[in-house]
């Protein structure tokens, strides 16, 4: 039996947009990054600098909905390398709720990602997953972006920075 849902993918263009990724994020936030700070002023904030960014050329994000619901969304950049005038399109960001990972909700968005990276003359596109306490779903993920013709190329190491409280009180 195959699920029939209403899936629609658009640019966040509106408070509202906006307003269901804090959501989506703080979700995202609870299951995967539990031991940072979450602060949705800073979504607002990069919000602002898509906004500011008039024709997305350098941010954007995209949100999805299944049956008008917020399910996920996906937050890029494009800009130049380093070492070359040629654009580089990044995926910074991408969650869908738990909810609706089983309708195609992850492909659409990476999908509507590579058409503005294209659109923006994006020469390649860098994404990747991070998900640290489920490793199978990571590599689920991994295996639908090797479908997608995204070979895996390395692999993303982290460590937590902590700051140290001062043994003594400045004087």
């Amino acid at each position: 039996m195959t699920l029939s849902v209403n899936l629609k993918i658009h640019e966040v263009r509106s408070n509202d947009d906006i307003e269901a990724v804090i959501l989506l994020a703080a979700k995202m936030h609870e299951l995967n990054a539990p031991h940072l700070d979450f602060d949705p002023t800073c979504i607002r904030r990069y919000y602002e600098a898509i906004k500011r960014d008039m024709d997305r050329d350098s941010y954007n994000c995209f949100i999805a909905y299944v049956d008008n619901k917020p399910a996920g969304f996906l937050v890029c950049i494009a800009s130049e390398y380093f070492f070359s005038r040629q654009i580089c399109a990044r995926q910074e960001l991408w969650y869908v709720d738990p909810l609706y990972r089983n309708v195609r909700v992850s492909f659409e968005l990476m999908r509507a990602f590579e058409e503005w990276a294209r659109l923006r003359g994006a020469v390649e596109i860098i994404t990747g997953v991070m998900i640290v306490d489920e490793p199978e779903r990571a590599e689920k993920i991994g295996n639908m972006l090797t479908r997608m013709g995204y070979p895996k190329v390395g692999s993303y190491h982290t460590r937590a920075l902590t700051l140290r409280k001062p043994e003594h009180e400045p004087v």
